[in-house]
């Protein structure tokens, strides 16, 4: 083993004095060649430095080899980094995963001893449709979607991106759909934000970005802040992603949403059925004025103002 090393040592010290006289002999070749007579010369300069092509291509393939073995290096360098990054992420998205789980399960029987509807928004059917800009429409940012109430898609129907919510459904047809963009002058969504529950509502502005706006004077609102649907106003979920919150300098609050203005060709059409009035769910004897027998409405209406005096006392 140690006369091999000695050995490639010694070859590669006789190797570079003949690498540097070799490129002195075409150096000095080349270079008299060029001083020569054009008219006498030319055909032997252009042989000559044909003759020395497939020499130098050869001198220089080790080089080119040596160059992209870093390159390579350096490239699973920075794989391996990447990689060891992601298994860190993994780890602590399973942790959190893990205590998600765990509190999950203690909602469910938090909600089972208390006979508690739990109320999930969030759907779990989504109908796929195809996105189309709408340039001549009714409003500035709107959409057409190739779906419609033969799909299942309703009026008031959230209308979401691989990222967050894109808008809602104001008009549908057997077999298309039109969908208002949160952008548009004419979008308002009750949203807030889960860090400190405040609220708002989110106001287009026909631009990217559309506004917070009707914020209480002690809502702890912030830059960077996270936003999503509220369903404070009971046409879209609670809990859909919107984009997180830019405070400007004139302290007004925008919002970049997670469902930019690039174009898109597929969205996602969330069905949700919001919490009905009792005189459309089937209600059976309910009390109305219509209802109740003469003489009997002002005394309800009575006993109604006694017992909110009763309360406020």
């Amino acid at each position: 083993m140690l006369s091999r090393e000695r050995g490639s040592s010694a070859g590669r010290r006789l190797l570079f004095p003949f690498l540097a006289v070799f490129s002195i002999i075409v150096s000095t070749i080349l270079l008299f060649s060029s001083r020569s007579d054009v008219g006498s010369t030319g055909g032997t300069q252009t042989t000559v430095m044909d003759s020395f092509v497939l020499p130098l291509t050869l001198l220089s393939l080790p080089l080119r080899g040596s160059e992209q073995a870093l390159k390579n290096a350096r490239e699973r360098k920075l794989i391996f980094r990447e990689n060891q990054k992601l298994k860190e992420e993994i780890i602590a998205l399973s942790d959190v995963r893990m205590r998600a789980d765990v509190l999950a399960l203690k909602i469910k029987r938090y909600e089972e001893m208390l006979e508690a509807d739990p109320g999930i928004d969030i759907p779990f059917r989504r109908i796929p449709a195809r996105l189309v800009s709408e340039n001549d429409g009714p409003f500035a940012r709107s959409a057409l979607l190739n779906a419609g109430t033969k799909s299942g898609v309703k009026t008031g129907y959230a209308v979401m991106t691989e990222h967050g919510l894109y808008g809602h459904i104001i008009a549908a047809g057997r077999r298309s759909s039109r969908a208002l963009q949160l952008q548009d002058i004419n979008s308002r969504i009750a949203v807030l934000t889960p860090r400190t529950e405040a609220r708002a509502i989110l106001i287009g502005t026909n631009g990217t970005r559309p506004v917070l706006s009707f914020i209480r004077d002690k809502a702890d609102w912030r830059d960077g802040d996270i936003v999503m649907t509220s369903g404070d106003e009971g046409v879209l979920p609670q809990g859909l992603p919107i984009g997180v919150v830019r405070k400007s300098q004139d302290n007004q609050f925008f919002v970049d949403l997670y469902s930019d203005d690039s174009l898109k060709d597929w969205v996602y059409v969330f069905s949700f059925t919001p919490i009905l009035p009792p005189e459309t769910d089937e209600a059976v004897g309910n009390i109305t004025p219509e209802t109740l027998p003469e003489g009997e409405l002002d005394d309800a209406a009575a006993q109604g103002r006694a017992t909110a005096e009763a309360g406020e006392n």
